[in-house]
């Protein structure tokens, strides 16, 4: 296999990352229309199956999960709670 394949992970410095950040752009840009649906009916399928995820371990069926359905939970009711502070905190003012 060779070691220049363009799917690899690259640690590049900032001026290279910004060059390599442009190419991809122009890459993207060009796509064509159908490649582009494809790929933004995938990336919502995605993000639909994250926010069934969310909503399952949010709604208590963690009790019959695994301990790591759990540990989501509590991080998710934090994370309610942290938002839910600053949005008092920003109708204070």
């Amino acid at each position: 296999m060779s070691q220049e394949s363009s799917n690899r992970m690259d640690a590049l410095l900032p001026a290279e990352m910004a060059a390599k950040a442009e190419e991809l752009g122009v890459k993207k840009a060009n796509m064509d229309a159908i490649t582009m649906f494809a790929l933004a009916v995938l990336a919502g399928a995605f993000i639909a199956l994250g926010a069934v995820f969310a909503t399952t371990v949010a709604a208590g069926a963690a009790g019959s999960l695994s301990y790591w359905f759990v540990y989501l939970r509590k991080v998710n009711e934090v994370t309610k709670s942290s938002t839910k502070t600053r949005k008092n905190e920003n109708t204070k003012n």
